[in-house]
């Protein structure tokens, strides 16, 4: 009997919906789930087996100033933590908004230990991290991602977590619905043959971007299959 109790205790949620402590992040969250449902009308593709994780860095490509909406989609009902340029935290009241909504700021020209230390924290207390490795906006007009940064390999290796890949479809016009391919977490040990080390940062960033290329590619495949059958049944 003890034995069930605590196996019951063990698959309980332990993510509740709800909490004071992120009372200002829920209730933004919970307000806009309708509007932005309804204005994204999303559609997740998924490739690869569905695996549930603890501590997380879900990665994408960086198309837009809503993709961080377009993960928390992606997240359910998880909280989701992203970065966010130090610039928006300079007045003392959007700092208070923008931490509250679980950014944490990042000065790209002069990384501080803070930062790594509020990234640990983060991934260590098995939440999600939404990092976009390209390192800005593609606004080139390019389906093919950029180059990634070295960041989100680091950070992975350093504490020892999944990275969930994730391709957001660039839309051709605003009201259309958007369209999203996730993948299967990848685990590092996997992709070095063991425990992942600090060397391993450049190959594990070539993985990373790899593994984005394929949802592109998937979408693709599947954007060409779905007119042929269209063109077939006219």
């Amino acid at each position: 009997m003890k034995q069930k109790k605590e196996k019951k205790q063990k698959n309980k949620k332990k993510y509740p919906v709800l909490s004071l402590r992120y009372f200002i992040y829920d209730f933004v969250r919970l307000t806009g789930v309708i509007p932005v449902l309804l204005y994204f009308r999303p559609k997740i593709y998924r490739v690869g087996k569905k695996e549930k994780v603890k501590g997380a860095i879900m990665m994408s490509n960086h198309i837009g100033f809503t993709d961080p909406m377009i993960l928390l989609i992606c997240a359910g009902w998880r909280r989701l933590w992203s970065l966010a340029t130090v610039e928006l935290f300079q007045k003392k009241l959007s700092a208070f908004f923008f931490r509250a909504c679980n950014c944490i700021p990042v000065n790209r020209e002069n990384v501080t230990i803070d930062m790594y230390h509020s990234i640990a924290d983060v991934l260590s207390s098995d939440k999600l991290l939404a990092m976009f490795p390209e390192g800005k906006i593609n606004v080139d007009n390019e389906e093919e991602t950029k180059k990634f940064k070295g960041g989100i390999a680091l950070f992975a290796i350093m504490n020892k977590v999944p990275v969930i890949p994730v391709y957001i479809v660039k839309k051709n016009k605003w009201y259309e619905r958007q369209k999203i391919v996730m993948g299967a977490p990848v685990h590092l040990e996997e992709v070095c043959g063991g425990t992942p080390t600090l060397r391993d940062v450049e190959k594990v960033s070539e993985y990373l971007h790899n593994k984005e290329e394929e949802l592109a590619r998937y979408y693709k495949e599947k954007c060409k299959k779905k007119n042929k059958e269209n063109k077939d049944n006219d």
